[in-house]
Parts: structure tokens; C-alpha cells; sequence
């Protein structure tokens, strides 16, 4: 080999680590930016899921109707916007059952630890005053899952619940792919027929687990989605024609709509109450946004989600047996 093509070689094989250490770089570059992103996303939700828990807290609490009818409109539908949100539905697109197991351990595997206990502290503390159908209905309850069935820890109705909206709305994303149907109109038709489906099945008979309610439920986790891949979480940057339209609807919707109450199935004018939780929704990411700004409010809000409501909710009957 000459010393010319030697030296070319010798430059060729340069210019090959230079690139590779440029792609390295690179790929390192935007694995950091993406888990920046990441964190950031985090943190907003955490404040918004914060909020959330804590509104869904206050309607157990013995709030004068008038706050009540105002946050009912919309605490709800926030959460399940949320958790529409956080769904990874790109990633369990093929891997459904594997989807459907995590729930399990994330939703019903709480839901049952909690009942079951508090059932047996229940009938310790009241087997000599309650009759053998007390304790069958309050049993019966607990495989119902719906709010009005149980007599014990009544609040946790809404894991089953959110446990079906989550596997309902997923199995629609996964059959519109299928089918070649997922453009977002389509999404949209099949959520809204769903969803108006859910408030009517609501009025004639209540579904176990709350089915009907999780049907109601699906549209909003998919608008939470929308919202997603706009970026409004990331941003919370919202147009003001928006903003001003929604406080308009809510309103609205506050004055001749209420109240509202998903555990029970009170919608009223459905269509009413879908625009009602989607405006009171908006009004709260934009107050949320404000909040954000506020590092002494906004530290205050991270780590809310974390489960402890549902940890005060699922202890206080059980604690309460034994105290009174």
C-alpha cells in the first residue's frame, strides 16, 4: 500500500469515529432532551392530577351546595381527561393483554385489598347487630362495585370504574387500527356514540363495575388525548377565544345543568354535561397554568397524586369501626 492511499485510509477511518462520536453525541443529546421533556410532563400532570384528587376529596366533604354544583361540573371529567392523557396507547397497541394485566395490579388489586379487609373489620364490629341479608347485600357489594352497592369504603367506586374506562377505551383505539378507522374523526364519532350511550344505559339500570359510567367516561380520555398531542399539557398555553368560551359554556352549564354526579348517575342534558366537563376542564388547566408561575403554590401541588386521598378515603371507615 502507498503512502498516499495509506494516509487515506488513515483519514477515512478518522472522518468514521469523528461521525460515530457525532451520532453518539447526538443520540446522548436527545435522550437528555427527551427525559427533560419527560420530567417537565411529569411535574405539570402531577399538579393537575393534585388538583384533581383534592376537588374529588371536597365533594366527600360537606361543601354547601353551591361550591358543590360547581366543582361536580367538571372534577371528574378532569380526572378521566388525565388519565386519558397518560395512556401510552402507541405502546399497548399490540401488546393489549399486557395492558389489561397492569391495570389489574394498578386498579383491582387496590380495590379488593381495601374491601375485603374492611369487610372483615365491618363484621367484627357488627355481627351481633347486622342480619344474615347485611352481610350478603354488603358482600354482593363489593363484587357489584358500584357506589350505591357499597355499603363499605363506598368512595373506591371509582377503580373499577376507571379499570373498564381504561380497557373500553383501549380496545376501541386497538379496533379502529385494525379496522384502518383511527384517524381522529373517527375517534371522535366512536368516543361521542359511546359516550352518549353510557348517560342513557345510566338512566334505566346501573352496569356492575359502573360500566355505563365508564362508557361516559372514554370521551373524555380521549379528548384528553387531543390535548395531548397538541402539546397543551407541556405548554398550557391556551388560546383566549378559548378560554372565554369555555367560562361562557361552564357557566352555563353550572346554572342550568347541575348538579351533576357521575357516581349516581345524574348527567341531566347530556350533551350539556360533556360540554360542561370539557370547559371546566380547560378553565382549570389555564388555572393551572397561572399556578405553575407561583413556585410557592405550584411546590405545594407536586405530589399530590402520590395516593394519599385514596389512602385517607380507604382507611377512615375502617378506623372509624373501631373508635365509635
Amino acid at each position: 500500500m502507498t503512502g498516499i492511499s495509506l494516509r487515506y485510509k488513515m483519514y477515512l477511518d478518522v472522518k468514521k469515529i469523528e461521525g460515530g462520536e457525532i451520532v453518539e453525541i447526538r443520540k446522548e443529546s436527545e435522550k437528555r432532551s427527551n427525559v427533560t421533556e419527560r420530567l417537565s410532563r411529569v411535574s405539570e400532570i402531577d399538579m393537575v392530577r393534585g388538583v384533581t384528587i383534592s376537588l374529588v376529596v371536597l365533594g366527600h366533604t360537606a361543601l354547601l351546595p353551591v361550591y358543590d354544583n360547581f366543582f361536580s361540573a367538571f372534577r371528574l371529567p378532569l380526572f378521566f381527561l388525565v388519565s386519558g392523557f397518560l395512556i401510552n396507547t402507541e405502546r399497548y397497541l399490540h401488546s393489549y393483554k399486557q395492558f389489561i394485566l397492569g391495570r389489574v395490579w394498578r386498579l383491582l388489586v387496590p380495590y379488593f385489598s381495601v374491601c375485603i379487609p374492611s369487610w372483615v373489620l365491618w363484621y367484627i364490629r357488627y355481627r351481633d347487630a347486622a342480619d344474615s341479608f347485611t352481610f350478603y347485600q354488603s358482600l354482593m357489594g363489593i363484587l357489584n362495585g358500584n357506589g350505591e352497592w357499597l355499603i363499605i369504603n363506598g368512595p373506591i367506586w371509582f377503580l373499577p370504574c376507571l379499570f373498564c374506562a381504561d380497557v373500553i377505551y383501549m380496545g376501541v383505539v386497538k379496533l379502529l387500527h385494525k379496522l384502518s378507522w383511527s384517524s381522529n374523526l373517527n375517534k371522535l364519532i366512536a368516543f361521542s356514540v359511546l359516550g352518549l350511550s353510557g348517560t342513557l344505559i345510566g338512566r334505566y339500570v346501573y352496569l356492575p363495575w359502573s360500566l355505563d359510567v365508564s362508557f361516559a367516561a372514554i370521551l373524555f380520555m380521549f379528548i384528553g388525548q387531543m390535548l395531548k398531542q397538541k402539546g397543551i399539557f407541556r405548554s398550557f398555553q391556551i388560546p383566549w377565544w378559548l378560554i372565554l368560551s369555555a367560562a361562557i359554556i361552564f357557566l352555563s352549564d353550572v346554572i342550568w345543568n347541575s348538579p351533576i354526579d357521575m357516581c349516581s348517575r345524574s348527567y341531566n342534558n347530556p350533551i350539556l354535561f360533556f360540554l360542561g366537563g370539557l370547559s371546566g376542564s380547560i378553565l382549570m388547566l389555564k388555572l393551572i397554568s397561572i399556578v405553575k408561575g407561583l413556585s410557592f403554590l405550584s411546590n405545594r401541588l407536586y405530589g399530590l397524586e402520590k395516593g394519599l386521598s385514596l389512602f385517607l378515603r380507604c382507611i377512615r371507615l375502617p378506623f372509624s369501626l373501631w373508635i365509635t
